[in-house]
């Protein structure tokens, strides 16, 4: 009961609720103008309905400029030119051959389903040239006609991708590796003012994306040099942060006034990235970010006044360019092929998907729908491969949607008659600047953009009165919204199943990255980086599984506790990081530290195990000694790590009888 409720209320607020600092407003204008370009152009050379095709490819490789990197967005713009220009031509060419269409409908929905696994952009280029598939299959053409509709929707992409590389020329404006480096910032300064696992989890996302986008740059070497050098000591600076903010593993906590001289210099980076220093020569011996001058504190100054002097074009380190960011590749295909699997939510999500469209596609061929093809968009726009990605915006979808049908018809009968198009063009340059601002604020005001877009473009080649159309629009896209929910309430991906063994990969990584930090030539970076990707991808599977409405076979307060005790094990091992190289405490009590790590590893691994099966682990490790005269750091750090284990053994997720360790 509880849980629908949750659900339900959450629908809801997707609905309503919007980021403010999601805005796209530049960005939208430039992809405005590559709509409005072949609209105005086509006229003036006579041919205003090849022109829609531009306009359309425009509009699908738009959405591939909006994130991430810029070696990013021209490799996903550059996808979703060959996509669409495919899915474009045998879709015209075989509009009047409907087994043919289902076909391609289903291998172009599986993979646009499957895209999920490559991220927001190339799942949104996948629903869209999926998208143009259908649209276009509607208004068969002979083959040479259909090729020339291929080439000028590339054409309208490769626009987009001229507009992106003169924009960035004519007035290049911050990165997104610096915007990246930039939240990473303003995520240490909100943990410093109110330190908790919320915020360090924040911390943990940001250095995430930071280090993917710079993994994926092509700036010049000397730029990003510096900012990788930045990064790599902002890592350092958060185990530290971390340290002196722990009052019962930190032996040096910071005061108030400590606290701000950190922030201000952590404001100080950030104002070095932002005035864009120039890069500097590289000179001067790196310090070594294992070793402190005399306490934690110290160290974290000396590591800030550091990364200050990089932002503000001091001399690198010599090391730091020995490689090209460029050796870096983004490969899709292993990605891709680890999710040929039933196992996969996204493999699962593609099959759904292909299968539903089919469907759809079926249905709108066989009843007597007119412009029957917003049954099968309107399937490919709401299903998602989660329950509330799906629900909720599928109440925004159909909202949205009804709205920006009657929003575009009214202003197309209010402008009637527009025989040259002048407000048709108009609308879509207006239109097209709201969607791509609103992308990520708020689904349905976006669907409402994206629709009036469509039925603005669609009204320059549909021969019967707008007024006519609204109906037909508005019952298809209820049709739609129906199948779409109905197949995913017979086939859900719930992601409480995917808990365990999200649990179970933390546990697996926070193993070897303790196993790391004691065995020396271990690859700690890489460990501590794993254990980060781990705990992120846990938290939001964690969250997502929280807002189902079906009742889990997990104890939330159980499962609360054992969350609670992970979150609490990584930041003890990131001081650990930094911490086991130093002359801390008595040498007898770190020996014994060390001597324990072997049985803790093991521990971990059993408890992971034992979650994967769905089955609770009874508690192995009581401790008779006496810890109340204990007052040295190994001792008790020793005694933190032993009592997050237990924290963690003792939960009963499963309920009924534990089962015993084996």
């Amino acid at each position: 009961m509880a849980s629908t409720y949750a659900s339900t209320k959450s629908l809801f607020k997707m609905l309503v609720s919007y980021d403010q600092s999601q805005w796209r407003w530049r960005a939208g204008a430039r992809n405005a103008i590559g709509l409005g370009i072949p609209l105005v152009v086509g006229p003036i050379v006579h041919e205003p309905i090849p022109a829609i095709a531009v306009t359309v490819g425009a509009l699908v490789t738009g959405f591939a400029s909006l994130n991430g990197t810029l070696r990013k967005r021209f490799r996903t713009m550059r996808t979703a030119m060959i996509w669409m220009g495919i899915a474009t031509g045998i879709g015209t060419a075989l509009g009047h051959y409907t087994t043919a269409i289902i076909l391609l409908v289903l291998v172009s929905g599986f993979w646009g389903g499957l895209a999920v696994s490559l991220g927001l952009e190339t799942m949104q280029i996948g629903i869209l040239a999926t998208t143009a598939l259908i649209i276009f299959s509607a208004f068969p053409e002979p083959w040479p006609i259909a090729g020339e509709e291929a080439l000028l929707v590339m054409l309208g992409s490769a626009l987009q991708m001229a507009l992106l590389w003169l924009f960035q020329k004519i007035e290049p404006s911050t990165t997104e590796e610096e915007r990246g480096l930039l939240a990473v910032l303003d995520a240490m300064t909100r943990y410093l003012e109110a330190p908790g696992s919320s915020g360090d989890l924040d911390m943990a996302l940001t250095l995430v994306k930071a280090e993917e986008q710079l993994n994926d740059s092509n700036l010049p070497i000397e730029r990003w040099a510096r900012l990788k050098s930045i990064l790599d000591l902002l890592e350092a600076i958060r185990n530290d942060v971390l340290a002196v903010s722990l009052p019962d593993v930190a032996s040096d906590l910071v005061q108030q006034e400590d606290r701000m001289r950190i922030i201000q210099r952590l404001q100080a980076i950030r104002r070095g990235l932002t005035m864009r220093m120039p890069a500097a020569r590289t000179s001067g011996q790196r310090i070594d970010t294992t070793l402190a001058p005399s306490t934690r504190y110290v160290h974290l100054t000396t590591l800030l006044d550091t990364a200050v002097g990089f932002a503000t074009g001091q001399p690198l380190w010599q090391e730091t360019l020995r490689h090209p960011p460029t050796r870096f590749r983004h490969r899709l295909w292993p990605r891709l092929r680890a999710n040929l699997t039933m196992k996969s939510q996204a493999f699962r999500h593609a099959i759904r998907l292909a299968l539903t469209l089919a469907l759809a596609v079926l249905l709108y061929r066989l009843l007597p729908l007119n412009r029957g093809y917003w049954v099968p968009i309107t399937v490919l726009v709401i299903l998602r491969p989660d329950f509330q990605a799906t629900f909720g915006r599928g109440l925004a979808r159909v909202v949205g949607t009804a709205l920006g049908i009657i929003l575009a018809t009214g202003l197309l009968i209010l402008a009637a008659p527009d025989r040259a198009h002048i407000v048709g063009v108009t609308l879509v340059v207006g239109f097209g600047l709201a969607l791509y601002a609103t992308l990520n604020v708020n689904y349905a005001i976006f669907s409402v953009f994206i629709t009036a877009m469509v039925v603005v473009l669609l009204s320059f080649f549909e021969h019967a009165p707008v007024a006519l159309t609204l109906e037909d629009r508005l019952l298809n896209t209820v049709v739609g919204s129906a199948i779409a929910l109905g197949a995913y309430a017979l086939w859900p991906t719930w992601q409480r199943e995917q808990v365990p063994s999200v649990l179970a990969q933390w546990l697996i990584d926070e193993r070897e990255y303790l196993r790391a930090l004691t065995i020396p030539g271990k690859d700690v970076a890489r460990a501590r980086k794993a254990v980060r990707l781990s705990r992120t991808n846990t938290v939001a599977v964690v969250n997502q599984a929280a807002l189902e409405p079906v009742r889990s076979r997990l104890d939330p307060v159980q499962l609360g506790k054992l969350m609670a005790a992970l979150h609490h094990l990584t930041e003890i091992l990131m001081t650990l990081e930094f911490t086991l190289p130093q002359a801390l405490g008595n040498a007898e009590a770190k020996s014994r530290f060390l001597n324990a790590v072997p049985l803790w590893c093991n521990q971990l691994d059993q408890l992971a195990k034992a979650i994967s099966k769905e089955r609770d682990a009874e508690p192995s490790v009581t401790k008779s000694e006496d810890w109340h005269a204990i007052k040295d750091y190994w001792d008790i750090t020793r005694r933190q790590l032993e009592r997050d284990l237990l924290s963690m053994q003792r939960a009963q997720l499963w309920g009924g009888v534990p089962a015993r360790f084996h």
